[in-house]
């Protein structure tokens, strides 16, 4: 897949790239954008939304530059700015996205995703189950950024629209094919870290997506082409929980550690499966090794996390760490059972995993 949608800096690095441009500096901030605003905001809209549609690469990239820094400059965008600039542009952005053309899709949906409002809402739901794979992945990314300013206290949209985004994205990434996106989607159900209500929900959601996704890839390792990429989603979504518990220390809550815990089975087992597929150790790349050995040490540390977090005992040992360091597969295969064979720490309670979920 071509990552025609390149990931936007992080707000805090958007805010310092973009400033307002002069002729919205008095709305951007007006509690109630009058009609000089709104004037002011067609205005400065209208020319860079013909730029959008030029078909044009280079003024498509201005123009939407241009379109986002007026949301992200200002410390504080009024509700009522958001909700007259989305009205002014949400015409060109719905028939980009539903035009046909990949490279206008990916950049309507850039916009949208830094909008923040439920047209824009609305418009990247639309696109989360696209045919292509780089419009899923723009509009993954999207959702991420809407998800963050809602958690960032944005008021125009309402906590229940962020878990409407949160289920739509569980949803996605359950099923999803393309481990480009699968990573997007993994980063967007993350990206809620300020608001720690909806972190926790966003965790969980990612968590139960993350064990189908690795249960589909282990059933699918002998057509399986490159474990580099099938790692990159589970990985990112097991150090994203692992900086959960860190952050919350003893204040995790049991539902998100016996999710968090189950998944880190489901690597242990597909770490196990991959190198056996393979032919063994020796017949991994260095990259493969790479991916498969981070993904199994960061799981031997969720999984020992999450067991402490739900009353269980405090497993300090690293057996599945130490087969690596030997090359071991046989007690590689003996420590992964420890956590998710039939007597293993994540079939018994309180975690209660059926020991089918990890064959």
């Amino acid at each position: 897949m071509i990552l025609v949608a390149a990931a936007l800096p992080a707000a805090g690095a958007l805010a310092q790239a973009f400033s307002v441009p002069p002729a919205l500096e008095q709305v951007v901030g007006q509690s109630n954008v009058d009609d000089a605003g709104r004037e002011a905001i067609r205005n400065y809209v209208n020319p860079l939304a013909r730029d959008l549609t030029s078909g044009d690469a280079t003024a498509m990239g201005l123009a939407r530059e241009d379109l986002i820094a007026p949301l992200v400059a200002p410390a504080n965008v009024s509700v009522s700015f958001r909700l007259s600039y989305s009205d002014a542009l949400m015409g060109t952005l719905q028939g980009l996205v539903t035009g046909g053309d990949e490279a206008g899709a990916v950049t309507a949906l850039r916009i949208a995703g830094q909008l923040g409002t439920g047209q824009s809402v609305t418009l990247i739901g639309s696109a989360i189950d696209h045919d292509s794979p780089a419009v899923r992945y723009a509009a993954s990314q999207a959702m991420g950024e809407t998800l963050r300013l809602i958690a960032e206290g944005n008021p125009a949209l309402q906590q229940g629209a962020a878990q409407n985004l949160i289920d739509q994205l569980g949803e996605r990434l359950t099923g999803e094919p393309d481990a480009f996106v699968a990573d997007a989607l993994v980063r967007a159900l993350d990206a809620p870290r300020a608001n720690p209500g909806l972190r926790q929900t966003a965790a969980v959601a990612m968590a139960g997506a993350v064990i189908e996704q690795i249960r589909t890839r282990r059933a699918a390792l002998n057509g399986e082409t490159n474990i580099v990429e099938s790692a990159s989603s589970m990985l990112r979504a097991i150090i994203n929980l692992r900086s959960l518990f860190i952050d919350l220390g003893a204040g995790v809550p049991r539902p998100v550690a016996v999710t968090a815990g189950r998944l880190a089975g489901q690597a242990m087992t597909w770490g196990v499966a991959a190198i056996d597929n393979a032919g063994g150790f020796g017949a991994l790349s260095a990259a493969e090794r790479q991916a498969i050995d981070s993904t199994l040490r960061a799981a031997e540390a969720l999984a020992a996390l999450a067991n402490v977090s739900v009353g269980g005992d405090n497993v300090v040992a690293q057996p599945i760490a130490r087969a690596l360091e030997q090359d071991d597969l046989n007690a590689l295969d003996v420590a992964v059972q420890g956590w998710a064979g039939p007597t293993g720490r994540l079939v018994r309670q309180p975690f209660g995993a059926d020991p089918a979920e990890f064959e």
